[in-house]
């Protein structure tokens, strides 16, 4: 009788650890997740942002060629609107960064996949 009563509060004093244990690793759970939500939509305003200021580069190109071509620009005109390899690069590194943020999470022992 004895050893089952040992036994029993044995388990029970498992069941208490591991409920602590769960208690203390859900809030990190939580918080690494909600972390990684934010990092990914700074990531993805930043390429908007980015895809923004390619878009603008590539209009000035555009137009800095016309009036080139027109007679009224001269070819350095041209040269400083065509800034678009470094803008472009630039706008490769936040979708980079966003990938990279966005494969599986594990958290507590879970996987927590974002493009599910």
């Amino acid at each position: 009788m004895k050893s089952h009563l040992g036994q029993y509060k044995q388990a029970k004093a498992a069941r208490d650890e591991a409920g602590l244990h769960y208690q203390q690793t859900l809030p990190a759970a939580f918080s690494g997740v909600s972390d990684a939500l934010v990092a990914r939509e700074r990531l993805a305003q930043n390429r908007e942002q980015q895809a923004r200021e390619v878009s603008a580069l590539e209009r000035a190109a555009r137009v800095s060629t016309r009036r080139y071509i027109a007679g009224k620009a001269g070819y350095y005109e041209v040269l400083e609107a065509q800034q678009l390899f470094p803008a472009q690069l630039n706008l490769a590194r936040p979708r980079h960064d966003q990938l990279l943020a966005g494969g599986p999470q594990i958290h507590a022992g879970v996987c927590w996949n974002s493009t599910q």
